[in-house]
């Protein structure tokens, strides 16, 4: 072999090892690469922050699921207590607004659609009770209160369901995995808000379920809170 023919040897052989160290180095960067970016894309998953208020849209919005009837709103929520209902007192220029916030199950003893002629008329005559706002809240007789008028009826289930369904099926077409919540806004005018003292939260004498209710009160310079059962019914909403 000439020098010639030795030199263009060793040039081909050095090329090929630098050919096979490149495309060894190009792989290794390319698959660390690809695996930087896969698990970077993992921790950009698992670390996106969900604040208390996402959570709260989510669970509001795709778990629970919620429907608006005039006069009331009934929201599914996935866990809620028997016999524990809530209350917000606000008096606010003269007015006073109470929400009231309990499961269905604490005003009817089921949650279900009523399948029962008892059931159908224990549904209309609690959705009759459950306008009288009046009668559910009395305040001392100084302050001089009385509830507006609720203009819409108060509706726990679709009147179809109360008159009778049209068949056998959509007797049975009601989910009882689900637990719903009935939520009522009243409103109240005194002419002395001055002389108020006190508001008697008369739910339990109309609703036999119902045992607990943990009541909130918001005036304009006092807030308290208080834990309401048959043999507490009254509330101080003293300012």
């Amino acid at each position: 072999m000439n020098l010639r023919d030795l030199n263009f040897t060793v040039t081909v052989l050095i090329a090929a090892i630098f050919a096979g160290c490149s495309e060894t180095g190009v792989a290794s960067k390319v698959d660390a690469h690809t695996d930087h970016a896969a698990e970077h894309d993992h921790e950009a998953v698992n670390e996106t922050p969900i604040s208390e208020s996402d959570h709260a849209i989510i669970d509001s919005e795709h778990a629970h699921g919620s429907t608006e009837n005039e006069g009331v709103a009934i929201r599914s929520v996935e866990a809620h207590s028997h016999g524990d209902a809530e209350l917000a007192v606000v008096l606010e220029n003269g007015d006073v607004t109470i929400e009231l916030d309990s499961p269905i199950y604490n005003i009817l003893g089921f949650e279900h659609a009523p399948e029962t002629e008892a059931q159908k008329a224990a549904t209309q005559q609690a959705q009759l009770q459950l306008k009288n706002g009046d009668a559910l809240f009395t305040f001392n007789a100084q302050a001089k209160c009385t509830a507006l008028p609720i203009n819409s009826d108060v509706i726990l289930f679709d009147a179809v369901t109360l008159e009778g369904p049209h068949d056998d099926h959509e007797a049975n077409t009601h989910d009882t995995s689900t637990h719903s919540d009935v939520i009522l806004t009243y409103e109240f005018v005194c002419q002395d808000p001055r002389l108020l003292e006190t508001v008697n939260i008369n739910l339990f004498e109309f609703f036999d379920e119902l045992s607990e209710i943990e009541a909130n009160y918001l005036g304009p310079s006092v807030q308290r809170q208080v834990t309401l059962t048959r043999n507490n019914l009254q509330m101080d909403i003293t300012q």
